[in-house]
């Protein structure tokens, strides 16, 4: 995993941090604490990146949007990003793709954290087990090809 440096914000370029302990013994106690980018307006990161940061002692940006992709983020993981940003939300997209194909604002609270809806110029399908497409508001899988073009799906190479 990879920290990349935004805006001037102070943490070393392209330094391979896999751990809370690596990132706090290498980015100065300062940083950790004070790391606020001048100009940044939009943070994007993996939860676990904002769980590092967060365990290292980062305390956010309050003009700051927080992206959170990747991987699933957890109900105590957003509450915590959202202690320390103005926004967080919460984008999914199919590993096939690398892009974000759904998007949903994550709000304070206890309701589930879901993948949201397509942006725009994207179309994505719940399937029922037969392949059809699931009434709204049921929980089934997402339709793999979800931001894939058409005719990628299968292909020989």
């Amino acid at each position: 995993m990879s920290i990349r440096q935004v805006s001037g914000c102070g943490l070393q370029k392209d330094a391979p941090y896999r751990s809370v302990q690596q990132l706090k013994a290498n980015v100065a106690p300062s940083v950790a604490t004070a790391w606020t980018p001048v100009d940044a307006i939009l943070l994007q990161a993996t939860p676990a990146t904002w769980r590092m940061l967060i365990e290292a002692g980062w305390q956010g940006n309050k003009r700051c949007r927080a992206l959170c992709g990747g991987e699933a983020v957890s109900r105590s993981l957003a509450d915590a990003i959202l202690e320390r940003v103005s926004e967080l939300w919460n984008m999914y997209g199919p590993t096939e793709t690398t892009i974000w194909s759904t998007v949903e604002q994550v709000e304070r609270g206890s309701a589930p954290i879901n993948i949201g809806r397509p942006i725009a110029n994207t179309q994505v399908y719940i399937l029922d087990a037969a392949g059809e497409i699931a009434p709204i508001g049921v929980t089934r899988d997402l339709h793999r090809r979800a931001g894939v073009a058409i005719g990628y799906h299968q292909r020989p190479d």
